[in-house]
């Protein structure tokens, strides 16, 4: 998760638009969705897998939905929940990272005191 906070303070003193960081996570979830793919066919033929830490990373630094997706589609890593753990958390690093960047009136719909009800 650290590249895409390091991305995000880039952007947010105005050293890189944010185009570099929807660029950078669309990468990254492409890059761990065909690393998960390859991972679970090596496992099918019996042949030298990618190693777990590596997977974890992909996940943390900004491709968790395409890891989310491959473990969904291939069925892959679904019995061992440290895997969901570390995608899920992926995916709360990815929309920190992209929060500031939510419109105004999705805001104020999130904001508790907003209600306008018995006014």
């Amino acid at each position: 998760m650290l590249p895409v906070f390091a991305l995000l303070v880039l952007i947010l003193t105005g050293l890189a638009p944010l185009s570099v960081l929807k660029l950078y996570l669309l990468g990254l979830s492409a890059l761990a969705f065909v690393v998960y793919v390859h991972d679970k066919r090596q496992a099918v033929r019996g042949r030298r897998r990618v190693p777990e830490a590596l997977l974890h990373t992909l996940s943390l630094a900004g491709g968790a939905p395409g890891a989310a997706l491959a473990r969904h589609l291939v069925r892959h890593k679904t019995l061992k929940p440290f895997f969901g753990l570390v995608i899920v958390l992926g995916l709360l690093g990815d929309a920190t990272a992209l929060f500031p960047y939510f419109p105004a009136m999705h805001l104020e719909a999130l904001s508790v005191g907003s209600s306008k009800i018995g006014d």
